[in-house]
This record gives structure tokens, sequence and C-alpha cells, in this order.
């Protein structure tokens, strides 16, 4: 189902040279509507659960995605898991503008992708996403500029 989707954007996407998306990831935690009862009886750990969320929108062609991402549970990691499916749906050669509110991702990105040891991946967090995200920028030979935008209240 997600394969079928990222094929269909990639295609909407394929007539642009340049591309502009802006995405939002996000962690929130929550208590199951069942659950929802006095605090005192909902602070077994079990009962507690965590949304993270990745968004994205393409500004020229509107299109968009939302997904759900599950387990460790980190603002950061979902920023960066929605700027790599960002990146997935982009043809080769194609210069990408991507505006986040994340400065902390926009400044281990460009850390990251700029290092030139080649034990780069080692004193950063998430590096696996970090490495695919290298790999699939170089690969495609993408032009990546991240741009920081003022944070925003509730839902992309």
């Amino acid at each position: 189902m997600i394969r079928i989707a990222f094929i269909g954007i990639k295609d909407n996407l394929s007539c642009f040279e340049e591309l502009s998306f802006y995405i939002d990831g996000s962690v929130q935690n929550g208590v199951p509507s069942h659950l929802r009862r006095p605090l005192d009886e909902c602070l077994d750990h079990r009962s507690m659960v965590i949304n993270q969320g990745a968004a994205f929108v393409e500004t020229h062609s509107n299109q968009q995605f939302f997904t759900r991402i599950v387990n460790w549970p980190s603002s950061t990691r979902a920023e960066f898991f929605v700027i790599f499916l960002a990146l997935f749906v982009c043809l080769r050669g194609c210069r990408v503008k991507i505006y986040m509110d994340s400065n902390c991702s926009i400044l281990t990105i460009t850390r990251f992708l700029y290092s030139r040891s080649k034990f780069r991946s080692r004193g950063f967090n998430n590096s696996l996403i970090l490495i695919y995200m290298d790999i699939l920028i170089k690969d495609r030979n993408l032009d990546l500029e991240l741009i920081k935008v003022k944070a925003h209240a509730g839902v992309l």
C-alpha cells in the first residue's frame, strides 16, 4: 500500500526539476480512549501510548503523505524519517528544498553530510537513517537545501 502511494506521488512529481516540501515529524504521549480513567488508575506504563507521526506536503503539486511510526519514540527520528520519505520520491538530479521547524535536525543532517571522517556515523544518534539519506542524495544526485521555519502549534 505504501509502495503504491509512493509510486503515485513520484509519478506526479516527475515533471518538476525543483521540489519544495514542508515536513513535520512529531511525538505525543497519550492514553488510549478505552483507558481514560482517573490518573491514579492509569499510571501503569503499559497503558501509555506514544504517537509518532511524519508528514510532508510538496508545494508545487500539493502531493501529501502522512504516516505513523512505531517503536523508539524520538521527535528527531520522526523528522529524519519524513525527510527520507520526501527524498525518496524525488527524481534524479532534482533540486530539493525542505522546510522544517527543527533546527536540531537541520544541524545534525548538515554536520553528517559534510563530515569527511570514515567513522562519521559514530557519535550520531539515528545514524542508520542518516546513512540512508546520504546514499539517496548521492545516488540520485539531489541538490538538497534544508530551511528552518517558525515552529507551529498543532498539526501540519
